[in-house]
């Protein structure tokens, strides 16, 4: 079982993961050294759990969206802009429903203060 955490403090967010990387294609063996966790472009801390394709494929639309945090009367029109650009690309190459599997953590600031979104399994 793979594990990402994060804790929302006052003055910013920890986040923590266990470096487990396991296959999502029904093989049980998996790289024991993996990087779960990443600072990006923004500022943006992220970091996930589960299908590494698909967290790979968060990553990359959280920092092309970075620019639009700023720009954002609230921040959580962010997270919800995240997941539902996220839940487009990935039906747009035919991951829907079930084998959506995202389970990412994003810490981002907005303004001056700083948010943590966690985006799991279906959205």
């Amino acid at each position: 079982m793979t594990v990402v955490v994060a804790f929302h403090c006052p003055d910013g967010t920890v986040i923590a993961a266990d470096s487990m990387i396991t296959p999502s294609m029904g093989i049980s063996v998996g790289h024991h050294h993996g990087r779960k966790i990443e600072v990006l472009s923004g500022p943006q801390l992220f970091a996930f759990a589960g299908d590494q394709g698909q967290a790979a494929r968060f990553k990359i639309l959280a920092e092309l969206q970075r620019a639009q945090i700023s720009q954002l009367s609230h921040a959580l029109e962010y997270g919800l802009g995240m997941s539902g650009g996220i839940i487009k690309q990935l039906a747009s190459t035919g991951i829907t429903g079930n084998a959506i599997g995202t389970n990412t953590i994003l810490a981002f600031c907005h303004g001056s203060s700083h948010h943590c979104c966690m985006f799991e399994g279906q959205l």
